[in-house]
């Protein structure tokens, strides 16, 4: 996403340096300071005075960080929980040691939508916050928040499996979000479009408000997940992106809505891509370059893939397989299909038999005459190379 550099209060201090730091920007700025006028501490946490916090095995980024580092975790999760100005670390004197610890707890906790990651830090230990709301504003969104999501949860928690509360959850981001292109350059701004307000308030969102929003949903069902930051590359062209890693059945796998949401419109305004829903390293890796920090999540699980665990992943071109997906996609009304095709030379030969040879008309009118329901002359695709991935949707007969 956009680089947004932000300006922050200026302080006057004696024997004390500043560091200050914009976590969603990634700009810092060293600051020589000489005395304390203004802004007196009289909102501290002392971690050595607090107790550890009991952090649930779904945060995923506090799991792996050492005990002493997740003592300075509980602390600033405290703080920014509580909306405090400021959280006092003792054990850490490193500037960028100490905003890398508020990278993980906003990762693992898409509920603090009201901090983007704006804050200074003191080489006496204080770490001092600045919010995008006051603490009463904050408490009457998230009493929205809270009620929109109340309103969109039964459905998710209807369905029987964490694989399919996960699938309902993805694609209840994609069919109720817009993205946001329009505000791209505002984002520093407009903090909505990258936090769960955008989504669950607005329903207009960037990258980081599409993930944040489907990792808080995946955590209300009892979903371990953890929103992650990188480079994501389309059309030869790298950009700063943010997508989810969630555990099923002990294993990681990644997806991104917000890709889920682009590619559909490609095609169809109501047919819903899963392309990028759990996806794992390999797969990921063609085209998301996640940061240093998650390095420890690996994966090369594919049980619950969408296209696996649905039965649209092919090892071979099968007509009679094609058809049945066709007619089962048909019946169920379904607004289109994807096929997923591991080999590379089969998706390539998926790609000429059903588009330029056009075989993919001869299943939808064979298999249409049993309902009539679609438009069987004309259809839209889109290829995906990198993910040996071919997408179809639906016109509706006229």
């Amino acid at each position: 996403m956009k680089k947004i550099f932000s300006i922050i209060c200026t302080v006057i201090l004696i024997c004390s340096c500043a560091y200050i730091y914009d976590v969603c920007s990634g700009f810092k700025i060293t600051i020589a300071i000489d005395e304390l006028m203004s802004n007196k501490i009289v909102d501290v946490y002392d971690d050595s005075a607090e107790g550890s916090m009991n952090i649930s095995d779904c945060k995923i980024m506090y799991n792996q960080l050492s005990d002493k580092d997740k003592k300075v975790y509980d602390t600033i999760f405290k703080a920014l929980s509580n909306h405090r100005s400021k959280a006092y670390i003792t054990t850490v004197k490193d500037s960028e040691h100490a905003f890398e610890i508020v990278k993980c707890v906003l990762s693992d906790h898409p509920e603090i939508f009201y901090f983007s990651g704006k804050c200074v830090f003191y080489t006496n230990g204080i770490l001092e916050f600045t919010y995008d709301y006051t603490k009463q504003e904050t408490n009457e969104i998230k009493a929205r928040i809270e009620s929109a999501v109340n309103e969109a949860l039964p459905i998710m928690e209807s369905k029987k499996t964490p694989y399919e509360k996960s699938l309902c959850a993805f694609e209840w981001i994609i069919s109720n979000t817009t993205y946001d292109s329009e505000n791209l350059d505002k984002v520093g701004e407009l903090s909505s479009i990258s936090n769960i307000d955008g989504v669950f308030l607005n329903h207009k969102a960037v990258c980081t408000g599409y993930a944040k929003a489907y990792q808080y949903l995946l955590n209300k069902l009892g979903i371990p997940a953890v929103m992650v930051t990188g480079d994501a590359t389309e059309n030869d062209k790298a950009e700063r992106h943010a997508w989810v890693c969630q555990e099923l059945g002990e294993e990681y796998y990644f997806s991104d809505p917000t890709w889920g949401d682009s590619y559909e419109k490609s095609i169809s305004n109501e047919f819903i891509s899963h392309t990028y829903f759990c996806i794992n390293s390999s797969q990921l890796n063609v085209s998301h370059t996640p940061d240093e920090r998650y390095d420890f999540i690996s994966s090369d699980a594919k049980k619950y893939n969408y296209f696996y665990k649905e039965g649209f992943a092919l090892d071979e071109y099968s007509a009679s397989k094609i058809r049945e997906i066709v007619k089962t996609a048909i019946v169920n009304g379904d607004k289109g299909f994807e096929l997923y095709f591991p080999n590379d030379s089969i998706y390539n030969e998926a790609k000429y038999r059903l588009i330029d040879k056009g075989e993919i008309y001869i299943y939808l009118k064979s298999v249409d005459l049993l309902s009539l329901k679609i438009d069987s002359s004309s259809v839209q695709y889109n290829t995906n190379d990198k993910q040996n991935v071919i997408m179809f949707a639906f016109k509706d007969k006229e």
